[in-house]
């Protein structure tokens, strides 16, 4: 995907060979502190249906209990996040999926394990088709297994207009290490 703009912490977001699991180069972040590290894709426009396929892998991070990331969310033209997938720790990693509705509230699925190494994960997110329309949704897919799907969502008020990968939430005094990421 071309990336757009970045936001950086100095040098700890980075291409690294180290950090590939699908294609030339893969983006490490070194999470040391609670900045925002990520890639931004400028591209989508007004776009009523978006799909992204990533690869992720927690690199053995440390996390206490209750932390989360969102790793992964789509934004609106007024900087809104419509979608996220979150990674965290409950006595093992997890990943979520959200989506915002109109009323500006989320709607998150349950968590779902996931081991320490590289994972496929997809989302599809769906605007809903008219204002009196509830037809917006989520899909969840880690390793082409579909894990979730949020169904019947007002969203007609919503287009996605960036996306964003990487470290996105402010990571918690207890994260710490380097996650791997790779999209295509």
């Amino acid at each position: 995907m071309p990336w757009s703009a970045r936001v950086l912490d100095g040098s700890d977001l980075s291409a690294a060979d180290a950090a590939r699991i699908q294609g030339p180069a893969g983006m490490s972040a070194t999470i040391n502190d609670a900045k925002l590290m990520n890639v931004i894709d400028h591209k989508p426009t007004n776009e009523p249906r978006l799909r992204t396929r990533l690869y992720f892998d927690p690199n053995s991070i440390a996390m206490a209990s209750g932390d989360f990331l969102v790793i992964y969310a789509a934004y609106s033209s007024g900087d809104r996040m419509l979608a996220r997938i979150e990674f965290g720790y409950a006595g093992g990693y997890h990943l979520r999926a959200g989506i915002l509705n109109d009323s500006n509230r989320w709607i998150n699925s349950s968590p779902f394990a996931l081991s320490d190494g590289p994972h496929l994960i997809e989302i599809d997110w769906i605007k809903s088709a008219t204002n009196t329309s509830i037809n917006g949704a989520l899909g969840l897919w880690i390793d082409e297994s579909a894990v979730a799907t949020l169904k019947n969502v007002h969203t007609d008020l919503l287009s996605v207009e960036r996306s964003r990968l990487g470290v996105i939430s402010p990571p918690t005094a207890g994260t710490r290490g380097i996650p791997h990421f790779d999209q295509f």
